[in-house]
């Protein structure tokens, strides 16, 4: 008749980062005097990390083969003819993969047309993260352009400490109002007004064109640039300028921010740009 064993796991630490080693010791113990023999499985889930043999009753092994993510470790011990197999109860270990978190101070800019408007994007790396994450702006309108200041951020080791914070500035600017010419408020000249103009300034020319032939035509083009000029005041009450604009408007924007690898994230911000 065999024993029954009873199968313990211990874990050095309960957090890591990954790729950071931690040292699993289990342990096989009976109530019924024998040598305990035999070997000892530990898994993350179903995922066989390593076997080790029973010496006076434990396995002990470094291992950095833990998976990123929640982990549940569990030691099997095999049994032998004397004692009976047993797991141990989970352990939790949780391992974070090198990574980053990013929060801006804000993510609703209102921006005066020809103005700009500042957000700060601050980093912190996680997992013992150790690269350098670029940003950029996804697409924008036409109005609208965005940088960043500094462009990127560092967070190799030896050239700032990779448990540190940093930021970056994102400066939005938004185009003036474009000015075209264009009838004042309300104002369009009527077929009438236009018929009007014609046939005012066409009586002088009628009559310049009796007298000498030359002399006429230097009096027809007098009279045609006169013509341009008060036919402008009069029809459009002044060729003035006026202004068009696209504001206020509103626009979701993405930000990016990348390192070249699958570690990415993107966020938006919202830009209101008013007149």
């Amino acid at each position: 008749m065999t024993a029954t064993t009873t199968t313990t796991l211990t874990s050095t630490a309960t957090t890591i980062n990954q790729g950071t080693g931690i040292t699993l010791t289990a342990k096989v113990t009976s109530k019924t005097a024998g040598t305990l023999s035999g070997t000892v499985s530990v898994y993350s889930g179903t995922t066989l990390l390593f076997t080790g043999t029973l010496n006076n009753g434990s396995v002990s092994q470094y291992t950095t083969a833990v998976p990123a993510g929640s982990d549940s470790l569990t030691a099997v011990y095999s049994g032998n003819s004397t004692f009976t197999a047993s797991t141990s109860a989970a352990v939790p270990v949780l391992v974070i993969a090198p990574d980053f978190n990013l929060s801006s101070a804000s993510t609703n800019l209102t921006v005066a047309a020809g103005q700009s408007g500042t957000t700060v994007i601050t980093l912190t790396p996680v997992g013992g993260y150790s690269d350098t994450v670029s940003f950029s702006c996804g697409s924008l309108p036409a109005n609208m352009s965005c940088s960043f200041a500094p462009p990127a951020l560092n967070f190799y080791p030896g050239t700032g400490a990779t448990t540190a914070a940093q930021s970056t500035t994102l400066t939005i600017t938004a185009a003036p109002v474009n000015a075209n010419l264009a009838y004042p408020s309300g104002h369009n000249p009527s077929r009438r007004q236009v018929t009007w103009a014609a046939l005012f300034f066409a009586f002088p020319v009628m009559f310049l064109w009796r007298g000498r032939r030359g002399k006429a035509v230097r009096m027809f083009r007098l009279t045609a640039l006169l013509f341009a000029s008060i036919s402008c005041f009069a029809v459009m009450s002044g060729c003035g300028s006026g202004q068009t604009s696209n504001y206020p408007a509103t626009y979701n924007i993405s930000v990016l921010c990348s390192d070249g690898t699958p570690v990415s994230h993107t966020f938006a911000i919202t830009v209101t740009i008013a007149e």
